[in-house]
């Protein structure tokens, strides 16, 4: 397995690992998709898997992880855009990024956040062949720190 590869499947597995144990049923429907998603602190990638992606590591980033699973359970393409709103009304626009491994593909977009703060994530979604959708979610942010 070269390089890439092997780093291409630590980020899969470590987003894997994340989705599991932190939030097993965080997902919305598109159609008939499970559109699975979860926010999750950039310390909890190793260094050179951030690297290779270019995230920024610090206790108060975070990338937010979108993936598309067809009934059948397999992983799609699709689209997705999005912001983020803290209760300040900042907004930061979401820039999501596709990664593409042999039998998965994930959505991942930074933010920056601070203490505490409660966001309210808004995302707009295009899968073939289904409709567009829209979904909201909020989600409590705090510095690995203070937990």
């Amino acid at each position: 397995m070269n390089r890439k590869s092997l780093l291409t499947s630590s980020l899969l597995l470590v987003l894997t690992l994340a989705v599991q144990n932190i939030c097993a049923e965080q997902f919305f429907m598109v159609g008939s998709t499970q559109a699975h998603y979860v926010v999750l602190n950039t310390m909890f990638l190793q260094p050179n898997i951030a690297n290779q992606y270019q995230i920024a590591r610090s206790n108060d980033r975070a990338i937010v992880n979108l993936s598309f699973i067809s009934k059948d359970g397999v992983a799609l393409r699709g689209a997705v855009q999005g912001r983020v709103k803290n209760l300040l009304g900042q907004l930061q626009t979401l820039e999501f990024q596709e990664i593409v491994e042999k039998n998965a593909v994930y959505y991942i977009a930074p933010i920056i956040y601070t203490n505490r703060d409660t966001l309210d994530f808004a995302l707009d979604v295009e899968l073939p062949g289904e409709k567009k959708a829209h979904f909201e979610f909020q989600e409590r942010m705090y510095l690995d720190s203070d937990r």
